[in-house]
């Protein structure tokens, strides 16, 4: 039956899952008619009360996408140690997920994420990713909905424990990024304060 499914149905039916499915969809129907990420919503607090928590990378090279996300867990460990306990284990949670759900979108855009122990409170790292000496991306093998190169990827860690915050904080960064004008002035940021800058806006 998966078979005869178009590649792009079956990306959307194991990614767009659950109560996730209608707020991202919803999202792109008025992508173009709305800033995409700013106001009141209880996924706009959520926002607000964990971005401090991601770390902001706006150069980064990795060249496939198991590189990508070792180097993005190790960065969060690195920049909060009191936060993922194991990083090693972090990273198996990441896998896991990418096994069972691709996390690849539209426009660009990868949200890796794994729910874990290892990790105390949400957290992660959003990284620009720099494709300036490879017209085609320069990791390839992350494949994304629209078959667009890799720009944006936004690693989350979250507790296990965690159900609701998890997936009001996933559900906001999409639709964040989902919309162009979002996307352009993050992708133009140059350092990690500029990041930090363009999310404290919305």
């Amino acid at each position: 039956m998966v078979q005869v499914l178009p590649t792009l149905a079956v990306a959307c039916i194991s990614f767009l899952a659950g109560a996730l499915t209608l707020y991202i969809l919803q999202s792109r129907k008025n992508s173009s008619k709305d800033s995409a990420g700013k106001g009141t919503t209880p996924e706009h607090e959520v926002l607000k009360k964990y971005i401090d928590k991601f770390a902001m990378v706006p150069t980064f090279r990795a060249y496939s996408k198991k590189e990508a996300i070792e180097q993005l867990v190790d960065i969060a460990g690195q920049r909060f140690p009191d936060i993922v306990t194991k990083v090693d284990e972090a990273k198996q949670a990441v896998y896991k997920r990418e096994e069972s759900m691709a996390t690849g979108l539209d426009y660009g855009i990868a949200v890796p994420h794994g729910r874990t122990a290892a990790v105390k409170q949400i957290c992660g790292v959003i990284a620009l990713v720099d494709n300036s000496k490879n017209d085609n991306g320069i990791i390839p093998d992350y494949e994304t909905i629209d078959h667009s190169k890799i720009q944006i990827i936004c690693l989350m860690l979250i507790p296990e424990s965690m159900n609701a915050s998890y997936l009001q904080m996933l559900s906001t960064f999409i639709r964040i990024f989902q919309n162009a004008d979002n996307r352009e002035q993050l992708l133009s940021c140059k350092t990690p304060k500029d990041m930090k800058r363009f999310f404290n806006s919305l």
